[in-house]
């Protein structure tokens, strides 16, 4: 395990920076495109699939600095679709998708379908469901990831097609987020998707690093406001209350990218499934009191819409419940933790002792 990041990684990531600063100007759209230019998508794909196989770490450095600027698009959505692709065929259609020099919208929906059953590899299925604040943009194409028990099936649909709508989210920011509704759209299957206990891991880990992003970027404007406001003759940030919180957060911050570093870099088995949910726990914690301390820092000024405290603040507020709450992943973390804590069996505790001591 690295205790931290040697020069190769701390370069990979300013080149990523470098080339997202320039491209948040031109929206979501524009940010798709140099994601495609640089081949983010392919940074973990292995060489036989046609991918870089740069590992796990680069793609949490990619979706770090996506979050850092508070920018929302399908990138993850994307690049576990194209890992996690049942065959070589799904990744085929898959990869015709980025051949458009457009962006590509990503939806979950465990939608109400129903499907012929003729064995052909692109049956129609007509599909219903509603989801809201999905990391998708108005695009000329979604793809649909429709999720039952029975596994989930990859669909393409165009933006006009009949039934199916994405309504972006109206803010001041263009933030990427749309409403998605199917009602009886039919849509083509091009191909199945693989879950598993890793894939669920790898997903969990992603989202710890978006959300670590999130939080840098909402420390940077928290310590750029600090810095310029003045209070009492001086700097707010020379108030001891005020520079002890910023000096703590950069701290947590810190800690909980090297986590998730440290699980990213994990191999499959039951450690990267324990690392994966305590990456996500301390991820969202940070970025809860983060939001807070900036919102606070800036006052009524944080709360007009127009502000980057209030989007950090929103877009934190949203992103850290996408898959559990904290008091969730506390649960979960601490049924896994105290699993492996050896102690008599005559004075071990009742179960829910061990949750109740979990949460606290």
């Amino acid at each position: 395990m690295k205790p931290g990041f040697d020069k190769s990684d701390l370069s990979f990531r300013a080149a990523i920076r470098r080339s997202l600063v320039a491209a948040t100007k031109g929206g979501v759209a524009e940010v798709w495109r140099v994601l495609n230019s640089i081949d983010a998508f392919s940074f973990a794909l292995p060489l036989d699939s046609g991918g870089l196989d740069l590992g796990e770490p680069a793609i949490i450095h990619v979706v770090e600095e996506l979050g850092r600027l508070a920018c929302s698009t399908p990138f993850m959505e994307f690049v576990d679709s194209l890992m996690c692709a049942a065959d070589q065929g799904t990744r085929r259609e898959l990869a015709l998708l980025l051949q458009h020099d457009e962006p590509v919208g990503v939806v979950d929906l465990e939608a109400a379908s129903s499907c012929p059953t003729n064995g052909d590899r692109h049956p129609v299925c007509r599909l219903n469901g509603f989801a809201m604040h999905q990391r998708c943009p108005v695009a000329a194409r979604v793809l649909v990831r429709h999720h039952t028990k029975q596994g989930t099936s990859l669909h393409i649909a165009s933006s006009g097609m009949t039934g199916f709508e994405v309504a972006a989210v109206h803010d001041a920011w263009g933030s990427g987020y749309g409403h998605v509704t199917l009602e009886n759209a039919e849509l083509a299957r091009i191909g199945v998707f693989r879950n598993s206990a890793e894939r669920s891991a790898r997903v969990q880990i992603r989202q710890a690093g978006y959300l670590v992003g999130l939080s840098a970027g909402a420390l940077e404007h928290a310590a750029a406001h600090a810095n310029a406001r003045h209070l009492f003759g001086r700097p707010l940030v020379d108030q001891q209350s005020v520079a002890f919180r910023l000096a703590s957060l950069a701290a947590r911050i810190s800690a909980a990218r090297l986590l998730v570093h440290r699980a990213a870099s994990e191999p499959p088995g039951e450690e990267l499934e324990r690392l994966a949910l305590q990456s996500l726990l301390l991820a969202s914690v940070v970025a809860r009191d983060t939001g807070q301390v900036t919102m606070q820092l800036h006052g009524s000024g944080g709360l007009l819409s127009t502000s980057q405290a209030s989007r950090f603040y929103m877009m934190i507020s949203i992103e850290r419940n996408r898959m559990e709450s904290a008091l969730e992943l506390s649960h979960r973390v601490g049924k896994l933790y105290l699993g492996q804590v050896q102690t008599p069996r005559d004075s071990r505790p009742e179960p829910d002792c061990e949750l109740l001591g979990a949460v606290q």
